[in-house]
Parts: C-alpha cells; sequence; structure tokens
C-alpha cells in the first residue's frame, strides 16, 4: 500500500436494488436509495459528506438538476452535480472520465447513480393515476453535463421505419442470420443458447427481473406468452426496461479510501477505460453487422494491459438484444460459450433506461471481490454507435489508469437517394409485430451500385416472402420506399 500513488482511482461501493412491492415513491427517492447501499457497501459514514460530484445518468423524468436532489438526500450537500445525456455507453464512458480526473487530482470522490420506475409509472397511467413527484426549484441547472446528444437516426431513416432499437438490432440480427453457414434455423437455435447463457445467470441475481433460468428452446419458440416482436426477435430476445431499478456507485482515489477508512477488501481499481464512436449515420456503415469502433475500442483496452480476452476473468457485455453480443463476441474472439454477463444481460435481469451498464459496473465489482481476477465490461449506445469498455480488478494496476478516446478508421458505404427507385438486392430486414401479428416490414436495399437505401411495407406476401429467406434476393423499390407485394 505504501507504494500505491495516493491519485489511482478506485472504486470503494456499489449498490442496486429492484422494487417489486407496491411503492409509489419516484424516481429521485430510488436513486438516493440506491446511493445509500453504495455508500454503507463502502463502509465509511463520513464519505457522503467528501464527495465532490453527484453524477445522475439522464431518464425519462423532467428533473433539470436531479444530482442536487439526491446530494440533498444523502448528506453529499456540498458536492457538485453532473447530468448525462442518454447512451448505453454512458455509465462506462463516465466512470472511465471520472477515474481519468481522480488520476489527475482533480477529483477526489464521485457518486453516480441512475434510476427509473417506468413500472410504476406505465401502470399509474393505465390507471388513470397520478404519482407524487418530488418537486424542484425553478432554474435549477447541473454543475456539468456529461456526453453529447444521443442520435438515433436522420428524417428520412426514420421516415422509412428506422425509429428504435428494437427495428436496428433486428435488422442487423437478420445480417447476421444471411451470413450464417448453418442456416436461419441453426442459427436462432444458436442465438436461443447463447441467450439462455444470459437467462442463467440472471437466475442467481438477486436484483434481476427475470429469475425464472429460461431454456434455449424456450427462449426461441413463439407463442402466447413469449410473442414474435420484431422479426426474428421474441419477447425473451428484447431489453427489458419495464422495471423499478436504480444502481449507484462510488469512486474515488486512493488517498481518500485510506482517509475515510474504506477496508481494502472493497476496493477494485479501474486499469483503463477506452471508448469509439462509429458513424452516427446507420444508413452509411460499411457492413450494419460489423463495426471497427467497437472492434478497436475492445482491442484498445486489451492492448493497454498487455492482455488477451482469454486472460480475462470476468466478462458484462452490453446486452440489449443478441446481435449486439454476437457482434462484441466476433470483433474480439469471444468464446460464445463463456459466461459473458455479470447480471443476466437487459433481457433477464432488466434495467431502467440508461442505466444497465451501470448494474454491470456494480455487479462486476461484487464479483471480483467474490471471486479476484480481472474484469471487463462493455457499454454501447445508440445503434451500435457508441462503445466504451473498461478493465477492472482487485489488485492495484500494473501502470497509472488510462482513459483512451480512439478515432478509429471507420468502413463507409455509399447512401443512396431518398427517392432512389429500381431493382435492389435484399440485405437485410425485419417484420414488426403488434400482439395481432405482422404489421410491416423494414428493408434494408443494396442499389445495383452497391448503395444501400431502406424500404418498408405492409403487404402480407411482402413480409411472408421476406421472412421465409429473402436475403440476397432482388425486390423492387419504388420512389416513395415502398416494396410492393
Amino acid at each position: 500500500m505504501s507504494t500505491l500513488d495516493p491519485s489511482t482511482p478506485v472504486i470503494v461501493g456499489v449498490g442496486q436494488l429492484n422494487r417489486r412491492a407496491p411503492d409509489e415513491r419516484d424516481a429521485v427517492e430510488l436513486m438516493a436509495d440506491a446511493c445509500r447501499l453504495a455508500l454503507a457497501d463502502a463502509g465509511s459514514p463520513r464519505l457522503s459528506a467528501t464527495t465532490d460530484l453527484v453524477a445522475v445518468l439522464d431518464g425519462l423524468w423532467s428533473w433539470q438538476d436531479p444530482g442536487r436532489l439526491v446530494a440533498d438526500r444523502i448528506g453529499a450537500t456540498g458536492a457538485r452535480t453532473l447530468l448525462t445525456t442518454f447512451g448505453g455507453q454512458t455509465p462506462q464512458s463516465l466512470s472511465g472520465v471520472l477515474a481519468d480526473r481522480i488520476a489527475r487530482g482533480d477529483l477526489g470522490a464521485a457518486i453516480v447513480c441512475g434510476g427509473e420506475i417506468n413500472h410504476t409509472r406505465r401502470r399509474a397511467r393505465r390507471a388513470g393515476r397520478t404519482l407524487p413527484r418530488t418537486r424542484e426549484p425553478e432554474g435549477r441547472k447541473p454543475t456539468e453535463r456529461f456526453g453529447a446528444p444521443l442520435d438515433m437516426g436522420t428524417e428520412h431513416e426514420r421516415s422509412r421505419g428506422l425509429v428504435d432499437p428494437l427495428t436496428t438490432y433486428a435488422v442487423i440480427e437478420s445480417i447476421l442470420m444471411a451470413r450464417s453457414a448453418d442456416g436461419p434455423e441453426r442459427h436462432m437455435e444458436r442465438v436461443g443458447r447463447l441467450w439462455a447463457g444470459f437467462a442463467a445467470v440472471a437466475a442467481t441475481n438477486p436484483h434481476a427481473a427475470d429469475r425464472r433460468g429460461t431454456g434455449a428452446a424456450e427462449i426461441v419458440e413463439v407463442g402466447p406468452a413469449n410473442r414474435m416482436v420484431s422479426w426474428p426477435y421474441p419477447k425473451s430476445m428484447c431489453a427489458n426496461n419495464d422495471v423499478d431499478m436504480a444502481a449507484a456507485l462510488v469512486i474515488c482515489s486512493a488517498e481518500v479510501a485510506i482517509a475515510m477508512g474504506v477496508a481494502r477488501d472493497r476496493w477494485v481499481f479501474p486499469w483503463v477505460a477506452t471508448e469509439a464512436d462509429d458513424t452516427n449515420l446507420f444508413s452509411a456503415r460499411g457492413a450494419l453487422d460489423e463495426s471497427p469502433a467497437l472492434a478497436d475500442a475492445g482491442r484498445a483496452a486489451l492492448d493497454a494491459t498487455g492482455l488477451t480476452i482469454d486472460e480475462i476473468t470476468h466478462l458484462d457485455l452490453y446486452s440489449c438484444f443478441p446481435s449486439i453480443v454476437e457482434m462484441t463476441v466476433g470483433a474480439l474472439g469471444i468464446d460464445p460459450d463463456r459466461r459473458l454477463t455479470m447480471t443476466g444481460g437487459l433481457g433477464f435481469a432488466g434495467a431502467a433506461m440508461n442505466t444497465a451498464t451501470l448494474h454491470g459496473l456494480c455487479a462486476m465489482t461484487e464479483g471480483l471481490r467474490r471471486e479476484p481476477g480481472i474484469g471487463l465490461v462493455q457499454g454501447n449506445g445508440g445503434n451500435a454507435t457508441h462503445h466504451a469498455f473498461g478493465i477492472y480488478s482487485p489488485e492495484p494496476p500494473r501502470t497509472p489508469f488510462t482513459h483512451l478516446a480512439r478515432d478509429p478508421r471507420l468502413a463507409t458505404r455509399p447512401v443512396a437517394p431518398t427517392d432512389a427507385a429500381g431493382p435492389v438486392q435484399v440485405e437485410g430486414f425485419t417484420v414488426r409485430f403488434d400482439r395481432e401479428g405482422p404489421t410491416h416490414a423494414v428493408v434494408s436495399c443494396l442499389t445495383a451500385d452497391g448503395a444501400r437505401a431502406w424500404g418498408h411495407t405492409r403487404s402480407g406476401d411482402a413480409m411472408e416472402w421476406l421472412m421465409s429467406g429473402a436475403f440476397g434476393e432482388t425486390a423492387t423499390l419504388t420512389s416513395d420506399g415502398r416494396i410492393p407485394g
């Protein structure tokens, strides 16, 4: 301990909660409870009063400075506040930046938290009830803002049906399916086994929303309890944000941890944090099922520590949908039969909007305390656009903590004019469903000169044709984007 640089960043406390019992306290109260759990986990009553910064991950609520509301509730009245923008990569990205600020001596201790009451709010809305809500003085602003606004597509892309991650990640899955040497059916069987591994971990996670440990066959089989949502994804393969959940972590310098009396067995060290962004324009990606930014950020984290992926003992891969896990496994050479999650993933553990990776960081901290080794945490945001990785261990890093913002060379493809028409090749697609059946399809198309265009259809015959395996087949695209039946 005497040789440890006092400015070395270290995670000292984590807290998670999943509110299952009826309770109408709002998200501020939930986040404050998670922070109290994290401070108690650190075992230092004085730590809250010495916290320099309370950072909150943005949510579906409208508070302007939720960090101040949380700080006042946990006794961090002198802390500055920070509010992030949206993005699944944000918890890991922010943790890396805060660790870097601690390492440079610009910050002593910070608390990061996030949470939602989606489950309670949705049910109150259906019942026509108004929930109590913490009041905030007008004109409040956080001390800092973090992150760029989340860009989920252009107006043209949205007009063609690319309106949410359920669509884009399902399109990516269809392309992975098309490229599978085993054919579509075997590919989905393999995805079912992959997802069953996440379900098995969720079954052991006391904070998980779904602890049934659903098996591969049940995950793949479509039926009344597992309806198709966005082909080829049934409900069991989709992220679950219908939860009341919150999480928090405390990160500080080794000097503060020692001064506050935090026991050494609570410490987990960030070794390196990396980030890289793909192009925001989904249509312009070279290949929709690959991301040079993902591969670059992940490999840079390993290279900075001199580790191979097989030397990483614990993994928490971002898992809103199977396709991003498959992309990561392929990019980093990860054995897909390994345990890939510490929580059970977004499909089974669930998470409040924007906080899945914070739960991953908390679970990784707890896991490394129980089973010392080296852990890798991944964050992913947008349409597989924003990528962040962190490597952690209960042992101090061999070299000082490193934060790397990467600028990889991105693969791009020409984008067809918005009124492109004529014969096109089907690259990938999804068919969206409601409870009554298929409603419409969104199709990624390649023109004769290799440019990407987007088509859509509500034709039942066209949707059946697509789902029968129309990869690489020729379709007709009209100037307004329709694919006739």
